[in-house]
């Protein structure tokens, strides 16, 4: 009864090593995860408490990416249709980390577009010399392929 086993039909990647983030005004961009043959992915982001004190002009966006090719061509996630279980802004923003409760959680996005690569672009703005600790992770599902061989994904046997 594989198909009842979750932990054998997803599979969870790193995109960014858990770290306290330092940067300061700048971007950083998590790995790029690859799609191919996978039936979307939800990205995981999952912040710790920042070691000064988050506020409007001291915060982290988190900008959710996509693109046709390797290591170039990445557009932020705009469109709705394109993400599930959270909502994008017209600049691809689905968190933003700017007070001490938006701190220590994990923030979720579903990516169900039609380009091959996705990633996170985390915004720094401000000064955190302090260190604001974030990891990223996704995880994704093949293709739905028949257990039996059957067209419509129904056992046959």
């Amino acid at each position: 009864m594989s198909y009842l086993d979750l932990a054998n039909n997803i599979l969870s990647t790193q995109l960014y090593t858990p770290q306290s983030n330092t940067q300061s005004g700048t971007t950083v961009n998590t790995a790029e995860l690859d799609l191919q043959g996978k039936d979307g992915a939800m990205i995981i982001v999952v912040v710790g408490e920042h070691g000064g004190t988050t506020s409007g002009s001291l915060k982290h966006h988190f900008v959710l990416q996509h693109s046709d090719a390797s290591g170039s061509g990445f557009t932020d996630v705009t469109s709705a249709s394109d993400v599930s279980y959270g909502s994008v802004t017209s600049a691809g923003i689905f968190a933003t980390i700017n007070a001490p409760a938006t701190e220590e959680q994990n923030y979720q996005i579903g990516y169900a577009g039609v380009k091959r690569y996705v990633r996170v672009g985390m915004v720094a703005t401000g000064n955190h010399s302090a260190g604001l600790p974030i990891g990223v992770n996704a995880i994704t599902s093949d293709i739905h392929k028949p257990e039996y061989g059957s067209d419509d994904g129904s056992p046959t046997g």
